[in-house]
């Protein structure tokens, strides 16, 4: 998982980070989307920061 100690981030003074994701089972008749487990972004402006 994670190599360090390190939190993801700091939020009001409390540490958070980092989260297990867990690997599930899903039943054998459930449709998986490409999309879901794709690691690129549909809209490239989505880490842009607005003021």
């Amino acid at each position: 998982m994670y190599k360090d100690d390190l939190p993801i981030a700091v939020y009001n003074g409390n540490i958070i980070g980092p989260i297990k994701i867990w690997k599930i089972n899903p039943p054998k008749n459930i449709k998986i989307n490409p999309v879901y487990q794709g690691t690129d972004l549909p809209d490239l402006r989505v880490d842009i920061v607005r003021r």
